[in-house]
């Protein structure tokens, strides 16, 4: 399917489907009502996971794994690089 810039669609079958603006706006609310919840829940687990990690460094973490020096900082940017490319569906 192909969304064309006069409000209508063109599929494989190449026969076009007219929309008028009222039914374009009453689907794309209906897609959005749709989409909004899952959206909704990866941005609430993107914000936990961020607000953890820094969370648990000053609830004690750090001492309890004995991570000093530069150890806690390669910890948190081997955490960082998988996590930012999970997190990358939670933007679309």
């Amino acid at each position: 399917m192909e969304l064309l810039s006069n409000n209508s669609i063109k599929s494989k079958s190449d026969k076009q489907i007219v929309l008028n603006p009222r039914e374009r706006a009453r689907i794309l609310r209906k897609i959005d009502w749709q989409l909004l919840p899952f959206v909704t829940v990866f941005y609430l687990f993107s914000f936990l996971d961020r607000a953890n990690v820094g969370n648990a460094r000053v609830g004690g973490m750090a001492t309890d794994l004995k991570l000093t020096g530069l150890k806690y900082n390669i910890a948190a940017a081997v955490f960082f690089i998988p996590y930012s490319f999970v997190e990358v569906p939670s933007y679309v």
